[in-house]
This record gives structure tokens, C-alpha cells and sequence, in this order.
């Protein structure tokens, strides 16, 4: 590859992180998340949604927030429902961070 085509990939790929940046909006609108810990009360479910209160490996305790588009996966690897996410479980978070909640994408448990 010659240095000239480096070049223009660099400038491709900051010129891609900005413009992801800007389609945030100004304040960046949101923060990934992805955090180890154990949830320390039972989710309260409706149907496939619901939230539960987590505890970080760092000891901050969020709300994490499920809907039918969050992926839920039992520590065998099979699907879960809200309904599984009970206290007591070690878990996984990947999400955003958003108005001082966590909106998961997935949750996966760990074993006990």
C-alpha cells in the first residue's frame, strides 16, 4: 500500500468518526455502556420490558431498562425473558446511557 493510499484512508476514517459524532448532536447524546456486576433487585416486568436496579463492578448502582428489543441470554447461552433477571445475578450490560439510564441492548448472565 502506498503511502499516498494511507493517507487517504486516515483521512477517510477520522472524516467517518466526525461525521458519527456530529449525528449525535452537540452534547453527544449518548454513552455506551458495557459493565460487569450483579443485579440487586428483581426486574419489574411488563410483558417483555421492564428495568432492575444494577451495581457495577465499581459499586455505582444504575437503573438498566429492557424492551422487546433487548437480547436477554441465560448463562447456558439461551434466550431469557425480563422475567430471568432476578437479584443475586452476575451479569453483563451493553446498552446506552441515557437521561441517567442504562437502555440495554443485551444482557447476558453469568453463572452464580
Amino acid at each position: 500500500m502506498t503511502r499516498f493510499q494511507c493517507s487517504a484512508r486516515a483521512a477517510l476514517l477520522a472524516g467517518a468518526c466526525a461525521l458519527s459524532l456530529a449525528a449525535c448532536g452537540s452534547d453527544g447524546g449518548f454513552v455506551v455502556f458495557v459493565n460487569f456486576g450483579s443485579i440487586t433487585g428483581d426486574a419489574a416486568c411488563n410483558g417483555p420490558s421492564g428495568q432492575f436496579p444494577f451495581e457495577e463492578s465499581g459499586g455505582l448502582v444504575v437503573i438498566v431498562v429492557v424492551s422487546d428489543d433487548t437480547n436477554i441470554l441465560l448463562a447456558s447461552g439461551a434466550p431469557g425473558t425480563c422475567a430471568d433477571l432476578r437479584a443475586g445475578h452476575d451479569a453483563e450490560v451493553r446498552g446506552n446511557e441515557e437521561d441517567g439510564r442504562v437502555h440495554a441492548r443485551q444482557v447476558t448472565l453469568q453463572g452464580r
